[in-house]
């Protein structure tokens, strides 16, 4: 019996090909791309972790500025894995400092070096190639190293090391957003000890509990310490963020709704012929038992196909997809499959198909065995509309995740952008120019994009009523020392004492030549004057604002700046070397007119408009070649700065140099620090941190769009079907109304009809979805930063805090209307592509259906 059942089974499929054909394809197309899907989420998932932990370190919580005595409190918490110690003896250049660490941090930390070793013996160094650039030697393994180390605050000794390794930037990595500096060098043990033997602890836990769990332990552990300088942070940029986990959960879901929905869909616009062959099939004597063993084969002949094909053709599209990341990966790319998910979205999808032809053979068990044998009143009513959801809901959940892209991706490449604009290297004249020569030369080095000179000065600016603008004053009063100081000396106790310019504000005056004006500023603003801009008779005014607009300066909010486009601004510059630091020599003083309003730039900007002010400082005036060398033409043998002298010729005093994300360490920085050496600049090497962060980004970017891509290839390939599918069991239903009467005009609006409703509730689905996922993860945001931080911050706040900053980031109505009009024009052609059945076929080619 289960022989004949069988065979019938397969006569049946035989019977109905061309829509058995259909139906497999359909689930093929549903499975395969699952396969792939799965597969790319959790591939990409896992390689932007492990490039987290490559560039972050796997510790998940670090406690800086502690004691020696801490350790043993650490180690004895049971959340706490492994405890790893890193020692800062102190500062060698500016806020650069040395240290060491042992084996336990070196191992957690996943330092990498460029080239050479970690220090072995005493009298050994290993440096960030940063580091190395600032105090003004190249990349060469076993040159002697002299520093200057600040071993109390007045005294400062020298200890000469060998150069053993060049390590990777990792200490404004870690320590960014917390204000720490961390040491760019690294020595062994016994030689810090003979630098300082009271150094500073930082000690690094790993632990296998979450890291927001581990970091709240420890809080409670050290927490009632009466050290003010400890802080306690979490890894959060090596360990995802909440709303990185959630878009990767979001992404599974997705696919698992993907999976239901399609099949369900399938079945339900399968269901009426269905509902006609078991009936037909009871009336010829067939038992229920029968009809479930008929229902059991049938499904199978199509499922067990589909699951082998779609599992090799995932695997074969995997592979392809897989080998061209490796190919083109910036980073190490790691192949993950899910297996646990994969059969989890297995029976998941044979549950659904099971369970869709089960809920046909219980309606059809209820049809009368008379008549058109066709679902009537209110079952038919209810079969009609559920079609009509499933559809929807699938057009919806495509809508929805494009929006998610669009919604996701706008702000990462905002953050790219930003990133990118921020330059690799920063090259600064020692007592002479740079010269174009010198700005040729890094051009052609590989990995370099562009190089920007520019020469600046330091003045002081004034304006009518400055006294009476609260931000003018503010900045002239300059307690924090963010505007540029006229001079700072150490006075006899020695301590530093500054001195802020006696009429006006201390400002950078910036000078840009002509050719690389539109990497600064905008040449095409309305009215601007490029010839007297060029000739010295005008000036621009930038400030820096914060993502809302707002200006802030040491922590006051100010919206006036005093200035508009056509006023006129007083420049003066001092002579340095003034006998009378109270009353300085004059050098010479200039008047100009704004070119345009002054210039606001948020603290993150599109790309290509870089910015070579001080971002701590206001009022930056950028002027052209032509003025900087009038004012050093009337300033005589004035030193108006550390580059140029009253009586030279004016040159580029510093250059921006950017570079691509391929550039690397022996390609790029070696080249880069032998040229500065070899034209006596000096090199400030951000490479690795600016790398760091874009690559970042770019794998951010890379999951969004293949993941939602792959989700949302997939909807579209199972609405086609499914369209196209409906559209040939609608073929009898229009070539009747067509011979009663309907022309094809009418077929044709009704067609677009339907693709235009479908496009409109699939947005309003899309917003809706969107709308809640973007709450509920405010809501946790909210929940969290209450939680962990006890800040008064209320979901209102964080909402228009976000809102503040996709704004900033691009977002718009306009983006929004484009979206809409966008899906409602796809759907427009979809329905009119997937319906020419209805349009091409002729009436009795209809009626034959």
């Amino acid at each position: 019996m289960k022989n004949e059942l069988f065979l019938l089974a397969v006569q049946r499929i035989k019977g109905t090909k061309k829509n058995s054909f259909l139906l497999g394809i359909i689930l093929l197309c549903s499975f395969a791309f699952t396969v792939i899907t799965l597969g790319i989420t959790d591939s990409l998932n896992e390689t932007n972790h492990q490039y987290r932990l490559d560039t972050y370190g796997s510790w998940k919580t670090a406690v800086y500025n502690s004691t020696k005595e801490d350790r043993e409190l650490l180690e004895k918490n049971p959340l706490s894995k492994q405890v790893g110690t890193l020692l800062s003896y102190g500062n060698i250049e500016g806020s650069n400092t040395i240290g060491a660490l042992d084996e336990v941090l070196l191992d957690m930390g996943n330092f990498q070096l460029l080239e050479g070793h970690f220090p072995e013996k005493s009298g050994e160094i290993v440096m960030e190639a940063s580091l190395l650039s600032t105090l003004g030697y190249d990349y060469e393994l076993n040159q002697q190293i002299v520093i200057s180390f600040q071993k109390d605050m007045e005294t400062w000794v020298e200890a000469e090391f060998t150069l053993c390794g060049v390590l990777r930037q990792y200490s404004h990595l870690w320590s960014r957003g917390e204000n720490m500096n961390l040491p760019s060098a690294f020595i062994t043990k016994e030689d810090g000890e003979k630098l300082q033997p009271f150094p500073n602890y930082h000690y690094f836990i790993t632990s296998d509990e979450e890291q927001e769990i581990l970091t709240g332990s420890i809080q409670t552990t050290l927490g009632k310490t009466e050290n003010e300088n400890l802080k306690i942070i979490g890894n959060t940029f090596a360990y995802s963020s909440l709303s990185e986990k959630a878009d990767y959960y979001l992404y599974l879901i997705l696919i698992l709704f993907t999976t239901v929905l399609s099949v369900a869909c399938v079945y339900f616009l399968q269901m009426q012929e269905q509902l006609r062959s078991i009936a037909l099939f009871r009336s010829i004597g067939g038992t229920k038992r029968q009809l479930i063993g008929l229902l059991f084969y049938e499904t199978m002949c199509i499922v067990v196909p589909c699951i082998f094909l779609g599992t090799v053709i995932g695997i074969i599209g995997l592979w392809g997809i897989f080998k061209i990341f490796i190919n083109v990966s910036f980073t190490s790319f790691r192949i993950s499959i899910p297996i646990l998910e994969f059969f989890l979205v297995m029976l998941l999808w044979l549950g659904v198909i099971f369970f869709c032809r089960l809920l046909v053979l219980y309606l059809a068990m209820k049809q009368p065995l008379t008549g058109k044998i066709m679902m009537s009143g209110k079952v038919g009513k209810y079969y009609r509309r559920i079609k009509r959801v499933c559809l929807t809901l699938l057009a919806g959940m495509f809508s929805a995740t494009m929006l998610f892209v669009m919604m996701e991706s706008i702000p990462k490449h905002f953050e790219k952008r930003w990133a990118e604009k921020e330059s690799s290297y920063r090259i600064e004249a020692a007592e002479k120019t740079i010269s174009e020569e010198e700005v040729k030369m890094l051009e052609k080095l590989p990995g370099i994009t562009k190089v920007l000179p520019y020469g600046e000065m330091v003045g002081e600016l004034s304006f009518e009523n400055m006294e009476k603008v609260p931000l003018a004053a503010a900045c002239k009063n300059n307690k924090n020392k963010a505007q540029p100081i006229l001079i700072e000396r150490q006075n006899g106790w020695g301590t530093k004492e500054y001195m802020n310019y006696p009429q006006g504000i201390g400002v950078r005056v910036i000078g840009i030549g002509k050719e690389y004006w539109k990497d600064y500023f905008d040449t095409e603003v309305s009215d601007f004057d490029e010839k007297a801009f060029e000739e010295g008779k005008t000036a621009l005014v930038t400030f820096i604002t914060e993502d809302d607009g707002k200006i802030v300066f040491d922590g006051e909010v100010y919206k006036n700046i005093g200035l508009k486009k056509g006023d006129t601004i007083n420049l003066r510059f001092y002579d340095e070397n003034s006998e009378d630091f109270q009353n300085p020599d004059l050098a010479s003083e200039h008047s100009l007119q704004l070119a345009t309003q002054p210039i606001k730039r948020k603290l993150r900007e599109e790309a290509g408009k870089g910015y070579i002010g001080s971002y701590g400082a206001h009022y930056n005036i950028l002027v052209s070649d032509y003025f900087m060398q009038k004012v050093l033409d009337e300033s005589k043998d004035a030193w108006i700065s550390s580059h140029y002298t009253g009586g030279d010729v004016y040159g580029n005093s510093n250059a921006e140099v950017y570079t691509s994300v391929n550039a690397k360490y022996l390609s790029t920085d070696y080249v880069v620090a032998q040229t500065a050496k070899e034209y006596g600049t000096t090199l400030e090497n951000n490479r690795e941190e600016v790398s760091a962060r874009v690559l970042s980004y770019l794998q951010n970017l890379l999951l969004i769009y293949v993941c939602g891509g792959c989700v949302g290839l997939t909807l579209f390939l199972l609405l086609w079907n499914l369209i196209t599918l409906s559209a040939r069991y609608e073929c009898r239903k229009y070539g009747i109304l067509q011979a009663i009467g309907m022309s094809k005009k009418q077929i044709h609006v009704e067609i677009l009809k339907r693709g235009m409703c479908t496009g409109i509730y699939s947005l309003v689905f899309a917003f809706f979805f969107y709308g809640t996922y973007f709450v509920i993860m405010e809501w946790l945001k909210v929940r969290y930063v209450t939680k962990h931080f006890g800040d008064d911050y209320t979901l209102k706040e964080g909402i228009q805090s976000i809102y503040y900053y996709l704004k900033a980031c691009g977002v718009s109505f306009e983006k929004f209307i484009l979206f809409v009009v966008v899906i409602l024009i796809f759907f427009l052609i979809l329905f009119y592509w997937c319906n020419e059945i209805l349009i091409k076929t002729t009436l009795m080619e209809k009626l034959r259906r």
